[in-house]
C-alpha cells in the first residue's frame, strides 16, 4: 500500500476508536446505569465482592441466581473488592478485557501476514465490531472472548506445538469456558485440533481441560445450598428455544453477510483457493473459523441472546480476511488500491449509531428520581430493574421475581414451576411501594398479579425524550403503593389459585 492509501484506512479506524474512546469516556464520567442488564449483572459482582453464594438450591429474596460460570464476575467481584463497588470499576475492568481481545486479534493477524500495519487494522475493527458496546459490557462476554482468543494465539503462534503450547492453550480455552458456557465448543475444537496433530498431546489437552472443569464444578456445587450444576450447566440449555425465524434476519442479513460481507468473501476466496480437508483440520485458523461460526450463528438463535454470541466469529473473520488479503497484495493477485477499498468498505460497512448509549444529563435527572425512590423513609420500595441501585443508597438489594430457577422451559412458562418460597415471600405482598417499567418484563408475571391484588397506582414517572426505547432507564414507569387493609381487619384477597 501507499502512503495515501494507508492514510486511508488509518484515518478510518481511528475514527472507530475515537468513537468508541468517546463512549468509554461518557461511561468513566457517570455512575448513572441506563441499561437494565448492567444493573442486574453489577448485582452479580455486587454478590460476589461480598462473599455470597451464587447457586442457591433454595431461592432467597436478596440473592440472585448466578446462571453463568462465574470467572468473568469473579474478575470484576475482584475489582470490586480493591476498589469499591461503583459501576464504573466494573466498566473500566471490562474495557481492558476488551482491549486485550482486541490486541489479541491484531497478535493473531500479524502471525498470519507478518505486517503490523494489517495488525492494528484489524485490531481497531475489532472494536467496532456490530454488538453495540460490547467492550464496555459489565457482563461474561469481553472475558470470554478474550480467553479464547488467547488460546487461538498460542495455537497459531506455534502450529509445531510444543508442549508449553499445549498447556498454555489449555488454560486459556478453559478459562474461556470458565466465563461463558458457549466456550465448551472452543475446548472441543482445541481438543481436536491437537488429536489431529499428536494423539499424545491431544489426550493431555484433554485431561487439562476436563480436570480444570471437573474441579471447579467440584468447588461450587460442593458448597452448601449450591445447585450449581442444574443453573449453570442443565438449565442454560432447556430453559430457551432456538428462533429459527431470525436464521436469515438478522443473524445472515445484516448481522453476518451484511456488515462482514468483505471478510466473508475474502475467508471463502481462502478456503477455497486450496480446498484440502487434510490441511484444513491442522490449520487452526480453520479449525476455529468453524468452530466460531457455529457459536456465532445457533448461539444467536436461542432466545435472549444478541450479536455478542458471533464476537469470537468477528475476531477470526477479521484475522483471517485481512491477512489473506495481504498476502494476495503480495502475489500481486490483488493490486494496493482495491485492497484499501475493500478495507474501506469493510471498516464502513461496522459503522454503528450508537448514539442511543451515550449518557445524557437527562438519563442522570432520572437516574436521581429512581435512587431518590428507592431511598423513601421509612418504606419498603421493590423494582423490577433497579435492584442494584439500592446498594447506592444504603437499602438491601432484592433478587427478581423470577431468575433461572422460574417457570421457562423450552421457551414455554409453566406457572406451576414456580419456586415455592418464592411464591410464598411475593405472595405475601411484602413491598410498601412497587415500581415497575412499560413495557413490562414478561419473567415478573407473578408480581403483575400481586399488583393487580394488593396494590394501587399513584404516580409515574414519562418516558424520556430522548430515544425512549433504547434503554430501561428511559422507559415509562409506574409507581404503586400497597392498598390499605380493608374495613373488616384482612389483607387484600390473593388471586384465584395462588396458594
Amino acid at each position: 500500500m501507499s502512503k495515501l492509501e494507508k492514510l486511508l484506512v488509518a484515518v478510518l479506524v481511528l475514527g472507530h476508536l475515537l468513537y468508541a474512546g468517546a463512549l468509554l469516556t461518557n461511561y468513566m464520567a457517570h455512575t448513572t446505569i441506563i441499561a437494565g442488564s448492567e444493573a442486574l449483572h453489577a448485582q452479580f459482582v455486587y454478590q460476589i465482592s461480598q462473599g455470597h453464594l451464587m447457586f442457591n438450591k433454595v431461592a432467597d429474596p436478596h440473592l440472585l441466581d448466578l446462571w453463568y460460570t462465574p470467572l468473568g464476575f469473579d474478575i470484576m467481584g475482584a475489582a470490586a473488592r480493591l476498589f469499591g463497588v461503583d459501576i464504573r470499576v466494573f466498566r473500566f475492568t471490562t474495557f481492558l478485557f476488551a482491549l486485550g481481545a482486541a490486541f489479541l486479534v491484531g497478535a493473531i493477524t500479524w502471525t498470519l501476514c507478518k505486517n503490523k500495519f494489517m495488525g492494528f487494522v484489524a485490531g481497531a475493527l475489532m472494536i467496532a465490531a456490530p454488538a453495540g458496546a460490547w467492550y464496555l459490557e459489565v457482563g461474561p462476554n469481553p472475558y470470554h472472548v478474550f480467553f479464547t482468543l488467547l488460546g487461538i494465539y498460542f495455537l497459531v503462534r506455534d502450529e509445531k506445538l510444543r508442549w508449553s503450547t499445549v498447556l498454555l492453550a489449555s488454560f486459556a480455552f478453559f478459562a474461556g469456558f470458565w466465563s461463558k458456557q458457549t466456550g465448551y465448543i472452543y475446548m472441543a475444537a482445541s481438543v481436536f485440533y491437537m488429536l489431529v496433530h499428536s494423539v499424545k498431546k491431544g489426550l493431555v489437552a484433554l485431561v487439562v481441560m476436563a480436570s480444570l472443569a471437573g474441579a471447579g464444578t467440584l468447588y461450587y456445587a460442593m458448597q452448601p445450598g449450591s445447585d450449581f450444576v442444574y443453573l449453570v450447566l442443565v438449565k442454560q440449555f432447556i430453559a430457551h428455544v432456538l428462533v429459527w425465524d431470525w436464521f436469515l434476519t438478522p443473524v445472515l442479513f445484516p448481522e453476518n453477510l451484511g456488515r462482514f460481507g468483505i471478510m466473508i468473501a475474502l475467508v471463502a476466496a481462502f478456503v477455497f483457493e486450496r480446498f484440502r480437508i487434510r490441511e484444513y483440520i491442522r490449520s487452526p485458523t480453520v479449525v476455529f473459523l468453524g468452530a466460531s461460526a457455529v457459536v456465532g450463528v445457533f448461539a444467536r438463535l436461542k432466545y435472549g441472546s444478541g450479536p455478542s454470541q458471533a464476537l469470537v466469529f468477528n475476531a477470526m473473520l477479521l484475522a483471517v480476511g485481512l491477512s489473506y488479503l495481504h498476502r494476495l497484495m503480495q502475489r500481486g493477485v490483488l493490486y494496493a488500491g482495491l485492497a484499501t477499498a475493500l478495507i474501506l468498505v469493510q471498516g464502513g460497512a461496522l459503522v454503528q449509531d450508537l448514539r442511543a448509549d451515550f449518557i445524557t444529563a437527562e438519563d442522570d435527572d432520572r437516574f436521581s428520581k429512581v435512587l431518590s425512590l428507592l431511598a423513601t423513609p421509612g418504606r419498603s420500595v421493590y423494582t423490577v430493574s433497579y435492584e442494584f441501585e439500592k446498594i447506592l443508597v444504603g437499602r438491601q438489594p432484592f433478587r427478581g421475581v423470577e431468575g433461572p430457577r422460574g417457570c421457562w422451559i423450552n421457551g414455554v412458562c409453566d406457572k406451576s414451576r414456580y419456586p415455592n418460597e418464592l411464591r410464598d415471600y411475593f405472595g405475601s405482598d411484602p413491598f410498601d411501594m412497587v415500581v415497575i417499567d412499560i413495557p413490562t418484563e414478561m419473567s415478573s408475571w407473578f408480581l403483575y398479579e400481586r399488583l393487580n391484588a394488593a396494590y394501587t397506582p399513584v404516580g409515574e414517572i414519562p418516558a424520556a425524550s430522548r430515544y425512549p426505547e433504547s434503554a430501561t432507564l428511559r422507559w415509562r414507569k409506574i409507581i404503586f403503593e400497597k392498598k390499605k387493609i380493608s374495613p373488616d381487619g384482612n389483607p387484600p384477597a390473593r388471586p384465584t389459585g395462588t396458594p
